[in-house]
């Protein structure tokens, strides 16, 4: 690239090209532009802190707060003192974590030092199957080592992101893409943890289309995209919403309640809470289902493509889908009014429990079949009645329309007390087609499928049960345990056996 001559207006040019670039997280490109112009303007106030905002997106804090602290907090028009803050809370917030490269370089993970280290095998397995899956279905790649930091809490994730601390938690955003990053909230911050592997495929989602299409893809498209490829790194596409989703989708409809897509924006973290956040989710996945019926991931690859290449939403849907945004929905609409989403006769919604906030119990079920059933089941099980608290909990599932993840939870594990695995494994199965963030009921599978002689289920079980809740002792030496027993994964086993030493070591124990 040649420089044009050593003038404040080529200077002027130049940097202007340098910023698209980084807004574009087109790093490489800044970079060269950047050390050609540090070599002829080395001392340009706004080369150092265009030099400042690439090191802080390359996650070298130490110097980006080095080269913004010589800058004047207003440069000509340019107001430097957010970039100043995001920077040194940057530096502040990680100060004394630690590093882990994952072994074929494409990640690099940054915690705090102790318990989330042990998070960094599971996270960088799930990534590189995620990496895999995804560039060879959508055809996106990242352009290099992705950076993955794992945050203590949901105050973290407000000093390091726009967002608030109210809206982290009143939304339940729990993880971003963000400034060339992925960042997640540590499981141990919930009181039963969360689907954090899933959860961090679905913001590798985010940063590869960021990289792909430079920030151009709608606010709906890129949650819908994320949201359908978000379990691509342990199972196939999905072709049709979960059980949940679709009775958000029901109610939404029937209530006349749909969340319109200029209400998603800026951020689903912006929404009224986590039922609403769950609602948009649900429509812009239908979205995405939608249009994979039709033209398949092809499809959606290239609407990921046109979009990179600078057209409008109407332009990409119209060669993908033959007709405009505004068609769009009202063909998808019409569709869902046609052939409804399936209502559940009871729903409880799977809100997050922060550890340190107020709402340390699940809310008190609404007066009904439901709960005059687990009431009764409650008490039998109390009094040592094991057999008729089963009877009692059994009607209480049913009445649920067999949904309800507490109630699944606690009659399979009366069923494996009772000597009957099979049976708990089918209904902890059941209910986990709606509760799939569940840890509990994978436990309750694991030790069903454990106890009817089937070691292959458990470990899968066990394995889905550590997506949720790593900090569980029990997933981890049940595990070790089990691929001892087989003589398998030899290496795997003596991973598992080391993590629940050192869970067990822990004075807090598990953290269920």
């Amino acid at each position: 690239c040649a420089i044009p001559r050593a003038s404040a207006s080529g200077a002027t040019k130049l940097l202007v090209v340098v910023h698209e670039r980084l807004s574009d997280w087109r790093i490489g490109e800044a970079e060269a532009l950047l050390t050609l112009m540090t070599a002829v303007f080395p001392s340009h106030t706004e080369v150092r802190r265009a030099r400042a905002r690439l090191a802080y997106l390359q996650g070298e804090y130490d110097e980006a707060v080095r080269l913004i602290r010589v800058v004047p907090p207003v440069v000509g028009t340019t107001d430097v003192s957010r970039l100043t803050r995001t920077i040194e809370a940057a530096l502040a917030e990680t100060r004394g974590w630690v590093t882990h490269r994952s072994r074929s370089g494409n990640f690099v993970f940054r915690c705090p030092p102790g318990l989330d280290e042990l998070l960094v095998p599971y996270a960088e397995e799930a990534l590189e199957r995620a990496r895999l899956a995804l560039g060879a279905d959508l055809g996106i790649l990242p352009d290099g080592p992705v950076r993955v930091e794992l945050l203590p809490g949901a105050d973290s994730l407000a000093r390091l992101s726009p967002l608030t601390e109210d809206e982290v938690r009143r939304t339940g955003t729990i993880a971003l893409s963000h400034d060339r990053k992925l960042m997640a909230v540590t499981p141990r911050a919930l009181i039963s943890g969360y689907a954090w592997l899933d959860t961090l495929v679905h913001e590798y989602v985010h940063y590869v289309i960021e990289v792909r299409a430079r920030n151009r893809v709608p606010l709906w498209l890129h949650e819908g995209l994320a949201r359908y490829a978000q379990a691509r790194w342990r199972k196939p596409f999905p072709k049709a919403l979960v059980p949940r989703d679709a009775h958000l989708l029901a109610e939404g409809l029937a209530a006349g309640a749909l969340v319109p897509l200029d209400r998603m924006m800026p951020s689903f973290a912006k929404l009224r809470d986590q039922r609403e956040a769950a609602l948009a989710y649900a429509q812009v996945t239908s979205m995405v289902l939608r249009l994979q019926g039709r033209r398949g991931p092809a499809g959606l690859r290239a609407l990921i493509e046109h979009h990179a290449a600078g057209r409008s939403t109407d332009e990409a849907l119209r060669l993908v889908d033959g007709v405009d945004l505004k068609v769009f929905l009202a063909r998808w609409r019409r569709d869902l009014l046609r052939d409804p989403p399936r209502r559940l006769p009871y729903f409880e919604h799977p809100a997050l429990r922060w550890r340190d906030g107020a709402a340390k119990t699940p809310p008190a079920m609404p007066e009904g079949p439901v709960a005059r059933h687990r009431r009764l089941g409650a008490l039998l099980r109390a009094r040592g009645r094991p057999e008729a608290a089963r009877v009692a909990y059994e009607r209480a599932f049913v009445a649920s329309g067999q949904s309800h993840g507490r109630i699944g939870n606690t009659l399979a594990r009366l069923l494996i007390e009772l000597g009957r695995p099979r049976e708990a494994a089918r209904v902890a199965s059941q209910a986990l087609r709606f509760n799939e963030e569940h840890a509990g009921l994978f436990v309750a599978l694991a030790r069903a499928e454990a106890a009817s002689g089937h070691p292959q289920e458990a470990e899968a079980a066990w394995r889905l049960a550590n997506s949720v809740d790593p900090f569980d002792p029990e997933i981890h030496c049940s595990l070790a345990k089990l691929l001892r027993a087989r003589a398998a994964q030899a290496e795997d086993a003596a991973r598992e056996q080391a993590v629940c030493d050192r869970l067990k070591s822990e004075e807090s124990g598990p953290l269920r």
